[in-house]
């Protein structure tokens, strides 16, 4: 499982969601598109979880379950029994600081 659990989940999730769609409260019944959620608001929210959690969080999820209880409610049951569903996110290469020496280009034949 994830090393985010329990109320931390929660929380997580919570700030994210009030974050994205500048919700007041953060009620688990609030529905994602009655609050003007779109497919890019929808990515900012998987992409912050995804950073988050270190686990790739699909945009489907929060369209299948698009109320924050129903959201929490897949993380948690995907967190916990299929832990293989949400593949880990893979680590970024570090940027090429030194462009004084570019890389030769691709050979390309006459």
């Amino acid at each position: 499982m994830s090393e985010v659990q329990g109320h931390e989940l929660q929380a997580l999730v919570t700030h994210v969601w009030r974050e994205v769609l500048d919700a007041a409260h953060g009620d688990p019944n609030e529905d994602f598109f009655d609050l003007g959620g779109d497919s890019l608001l929808g990515r900012r929210i998987t992409t912050s979880l995804s950073r988050a959690l270190g686990r790739r969080i699909p945009l489907e999820i929060l369209f299948d379950a698009p109320t924050l209880g129903g959201l929490l409610d897949t993380l948690r049951l995907c967190l916990s029994s299929y832990d293989d569903f949400l593949e880990p996110l893979i680590p970024r290469l570090p940027r090429r600081t030194n462009l004084s020496n570019p890389p030769e280009p691709p050979f390309r034949p006459n």
